[in-house]
């Protein structure tokens, strides 16, 4: 009887440890499997961090890009970039991390993608329109430069015109008379022949006709010459040419030109006896230009 009671109690003892194995293994298989979902769940929301972070870097290099085209909306685009660049590195400083906290984050995501949209839309229209603008500033800057080559070369044109024109009314003398004169007792003047008793040059020439001159009052200047290159009669003063050189002349005489030919005379004073023999160079000048000239033989 004694030994069926251990029996019976050793039995009893041995399925109490079999259920107690069992409900070990049990409790160690539910806490395998829930560790093991408990990191799949880890896992995924810091993957879910992991492409948040990589979502924020890719707005942020769209943000730059936008500022870096400088439209008006660059400064609030820059605000919206640091906005984002302290959300990003919130997100990287965070150790522990809930599946409530990722939804906020999605959500502020969300939000700032339609306002990027928005932004972006808004910028590229103002992109488009300064690159519209900077076409037009750039074929108006052509048109002006095309404009002011054009003002250039009538500018030019018309210059060498006046030249031509300024070379062509410029007056002229031929058909040159020289005389020289003496001074009787009486003090009439009466041609001679003789150098040492030349007292005076009576110098006739005409102006030629030229249409395109201008009309009005005018001066001719009579210079004359001996072989050696000296002045011949009294200095009456220096004329300023148009070349910008000096000449001395001995006469000058004011007429009204008509664009007609017509005679002037001048009378140019010397002191007797100081006409020697030889050729006399005789030039006339109306107005600061060369107009023409003749020589003239002196017997002594």
């Amino acid at each position: 009887m004694s030994t069926k009671s251990n029996n019976s109690n050793n039995l009893w003892w041995w399925i109490a440890i079999a259920l107690l194995i069992l409900g070990l293994i049990g409790v160690g298989f539910y806490a395998f499997q829930t560790q093991k979902k408990h990191q799949k769940i880890t896992d995924e929301i810091k993957k879910e961090k992991e492409e948040i972070a990589s979502n924020l870097d890719d707005m942020i290099v769209k943000y730059e890009d936008a500022i870096s085209q400088n439209t008006s909306l660059s400064t609030e685009l820059e605000v919206e970039r640091d906005r984002i660049l302290l959300l990003r590195d919130s997100i990287k400083k965070i150790k522990k991390v809930n599946y409530r906290l990722i939804k906020r984050y999605r959500r502020e995501i969300a939000n700032l993608k339609l306002l990027n949209q928005r932004l972006f839309r808004k910028n590229d229209s103002l992109r488009n329109a300064n690159a519209s603008l900077s076409f037009n500033l750039e074929q108006e800057r052509k048109k002006v430069e095309q404009h002011q080559s054009r003002i250039s070369n009538l500018t030019k044109k018309n210059y060498e015109l006046e030249g031509k024109v300024s070379v062509g009314s410029i007056l002229t003398t031929d058909k040159f008379s020289v005389t020289a004169l003496k001074k009787r007792s009486s003090g009439r003047l009466v041609t001679t022949s003789r150098g040492r008793r030349v007292e005076a040059f009576r110098v006739s020439f005409f102006v030629k006709k030229n249409v395109i001159a201008n009309k009005g009052k005018r001066t001719a200047y009579v210079q004359i010459k001996n072989q050696n290159g000296e002045i011949v009669g009294i200095k009456k003063g220096q004329l300023k040419l148009s070349t910008g050189n000096n000449v001395t002349y001995s006469d000058k005489i004011e007429f009204d030109y008509e664009r007609e030919e017509q005679e002037v005379i001048a009378l140019v004073n010397v002191a007797k006896g100081s006409v020697k023999k030889g050729f006399l160079e005789i030039t006339t000048y109306i107005d600061g230009s060369l107009a023409g000239g003749t020589t003239y033989k002196m017997k002594y």
